[in-house]
């Protein structure tokens, strides 16, 4: 997972530069954020991209928290581009980015991957 979160560091001037290009059918574009848990941990929170202006990206987040309770589903958020622990975007159907969904598919069954990416909508 730490290699999956350093890729993402690594190429997150790759996603800004997408996400203010939107090329015809690339769309739904997401960053991850860690926040604070009750048990000392980081809960990475997926964020539905809404700007980016002087390296702060602003937007809701867009999952269910489990153990943070700093944010919560919809709340407005700001994130510096240099926190981001992953980002995503879809170029049609296919996944670009993703670091961390990867890194999860990747230890999944043949099956369990299958029923996953029918789920999620795109192809890896």
């Amino acid at each position: 997972m730490s290699a999956a979160i350093t890729k993402a560091k690594e190429s997150s001037a790759d996603f800004v530069r997408a996400f203010h290009e939107q090329q015809p059918g690339t769309k739904d574009f997401y960053v991850k954020k860690p926040y604070p848990t009750p048990s000392k941990n980081n809960e990475h929170m997926w964020i539905e991209v809404a700007a980016e202006r002087n390296g702060v990206i602003s937007g809701v987040i867009a999952n269910i928290a489990e153990e943070t309770s700093e944010v919560k589903l919809g709340d407005a958020v700001t994130v510096k581009v240099d926190e981001i622990s992953d980002w995503r975007y879809l170029n049609g159907n296919k996944l670009v980015g993703g670091y961390t969904i990867r890194y999860f598919v990747d230890k999944m069954s043949p099956q369990e991957k299958a029923e996953f990416l029918k789920k999620a909508g795109f192809k890896i």
